[in-house]
């Protein structure tokens, strides 16, 4: 089964869109996700809590930490509630990743065909490279 039609000299998806639509529909939501990492990503420092709270050989430990949050956010772009999926281990390190999306708010208005009942729901992960000493945010599968 072909994911594209022919319709004389248009590609369409089986959304009926054309192709230049598709693709400018997935460069405003790849533009979205990103603008939304970066504003995150400005609030998320967890190597600065680190260094206040832990030193080299303490409980912990150089593993690599990872924080999923469930995140909801308004058709406004403002912060409807969060959740923690997935815990680090490390309590100052989990408060961190949620002081850090409570800060980037408000956030640019999601796109309508993100939401649902006017709120739009996504995973995000942070992931702290302990061992590295690097950070980054992550996108869970």
């Amino acid at each position: 089964m072909d994911r594209w039609k022919r319709d004389g000299a248009v590609v369409r998806t089986p959304l009926g869109e054309t192709e230049q639509t598709a693709s400018g529909r997935r460069f405003t939501l790849a533009r979205y996700f990103d603008d939304l990492r970066r504003a995150i990503l400005n609030h998320w420092h967890p190597d600065v809590v680190y260094r206040r709270i832990a030193s080299p050989g303490t409980i912990h430990g150089n593993r690599d930490r990872l924080t999923i949050l469930r995140i909801k956010i308004r058709s406004d772009g403002s912060l409807d509630s969060w959740t923690l999926n997935r815990l680090s281990g490390l309590d100052w390190l989990d408060q961190e990743a949620v002081a850090a999306v409570k800060a980037a708010q408000p956030f640019p208005p999601p796109p309508e065909l993100l939401l649902k009942d006017g709120i739009m729901t996504f995973r995000f992960g942070f992931l702290f490279e302990i061992g590295a000493g690097k950070q980054a945010i992550t996108s869970p599968p």
